[in-house]
This record gives C-alpha cells, sequence and structure tokens, in this order.
C-alpha cells in the first residue's frame, strides 16, 4: 500500500510500503491501496433502442494512481487495530467501487440505448472499451484519483423470453435459408435434366440429317446410274 505519514494536517513523509514509527497522540497514517482492483457489476434493466431489456454482467479493473487526491475524497486514515483496519478498508473500496459501478451502469445505458437488441448482443468487446474510456474521462474518477485500466464484459445477454423470440426468429429464418436451399437444388437438377434432354433431341436431329443426306447421296448415286445406263442405250 501506499503510506502517507501526516503530521499536523500535512503530508510530512510518504512512500510505497513504507515502514514508519510514529507516535498515535501527533500523527496519524493514510494507507492507500497501490495494487490493481476490481469492481465487478450486473446490471438487469438496461435498455436498448427497441425497448428490449437486457442484462449485463462485467468488471471494471482500476487502481488508485493519484493517492493523495484519492485520500482527501475518500477515508483511508490507518486504525492500529487490525480487524477494524480490515473492515475500515473493505467498506472504503466497495464505497468506491459502487461510484465507479454508478458510472459504468449510465455509460452503458447511453450506449445500448442507441442499439437495437441484435447489434447490442454482438457488441461486447466494442462496448468495454467504449464504456472504459467513457469511465477514464469522467470528472469523478479523476476527484478519486483512480486511473480505469479496462472494462471487461462478460456476458450482454437478453431477458429470456426476448431471447425464445430472438431463437425462433433465426430459427425460422435457418428453416426458411434450408428451404431456399431445396428449391436451388431441385431447380438446378430441372436445369440439368432439360440440358440433357436438349442434348438427346440434338443428337436425334443430327442423326437424321445424317440420315437424310446418306439417302440423298444414295438416290443421286443412282440417277447418275440410270442416265448413264440411258445413255448408252441411246447410243445403241
Amino acid at each position: 500500500e501506499y503510506v502517507m505519514v501526516v503530521r499536523g494536517g500535512k503530508v510530512v513523509r510518504e512512500g510505497s510500503g513504507l515502514a514508519v514509527f510514529y507516535s498515535t497522540k501527533r500523527t496519524s497514517l493514510v494507507t492507500v491501496p497501490s495494487t490493481v482492483l476490481d469492481a465487478d457489476f450486473v446490471f438487469n434493466d438496461i435498455l436498448t433502442a427497441d425497448s428490449q431489456s437486457c442484462c449485463v454482467q462485467g468488471t471494471v479493473t482500476y487502481r488508485f494512481r493519484e493517492f493523495q487526491q484519492a485520500a482527501s475524497i475518500l477515508d483511508f486514515a490507518f486504525n492500529e487495530r487490525p480487524a477494524v483496519q480490515e473492515q475500515k478498508r473493505t467498506e472504503v473500496l466497495r464505497a468506491a467501487a459502487v461510484r465507479l459501478q454508478n458510472l459504468a451502469k449510465t455509460a452503458l445505458a447511453r450506449f445500448l440505448g442507441e442499439k437495437d437488441i441484435r447489434t447490442a448482443l454482438r457488441t461486447g468487446d466494442s462496448l468495454g472499451e467504449a464504456v472504459r474510456q467513457a469511465l477514464a474521462e469522467h470528472a469523478l474518477v479523476r476527484e478519486l484519483g483512480v486511473e480505469i485500466l479496462g472494462v471487461t464484459l462478460a456476458a450482454v445477454s437478453a431477458k429470456p423470453e426476448t431471447r425464445r423470440a430472438l431463437e425462433a426468429a433465426a430459427r425460422e429464418q435457418i428453416l426458411k435459408e434450408q428451404d431456399d436451399a431445396v428449391y436451388l437444388r431441385r431447380n438446378a437438377a430441372i436445369e440439368q435434366e432439360r440440358l440433357v434432354r436438349e442434348n438427346e433431341l440434338n443428337t436425334e436431329i443430327r442423326v437424321a440429317e445424317k440420315a437424310r443426306e446418306k439417302k440423298e447421296r444414295e438416290l443421286d448415286t443412282a440417277r447418275f446410274v440410270q442416265e448413264q445406263e440411258m445413255a448408252l442405250e441411246r447410243e445403241r
């Protein structure tokens, strides 16, 4: 923790993990956590642009960066009794987490209020980054001396009845695509059958033409033979 030695209302010594001897009559200590902290949240009443309620679950990861600023807003005064100190520290961190959770909820309500339910369910990563930036730029976060390291959204889910409706719509779309695929496959089979039949007819036509040409050549040959025979007969 970051330790500040306060005497006469002024910080006379400070440092991370500082160990000091002090008199409780003249001096007090302020200890601010310097490690990474998490503020988990679950919001069940976030409305989307199409008036659908969704549940958002995630975590705000942060740490105190401006220790004196944080100590001026939150009570991080050190208590010599370990049990009291632990309880006090827990309450202070819970108060800081609640403020960050409220800010995160406000940002989520603003961003999801601009999206329909289908879009909201697909914007987990980008939505988390947008919330992180909104928190980092908020004045209350700066007043707390906090640095926002990240906002992770574990889940963005719709209500059960909305989820069933979306599943039904998706199922109908899948069935329609399946019917379209069957229709296209049958059309393709019919088209292939037509092409095969046309090829067969074209083949029959070509065979008939060849047969006709053969017959014509035979007749021409027979006519030529007869003409030659008639010519010989006239000569005789």
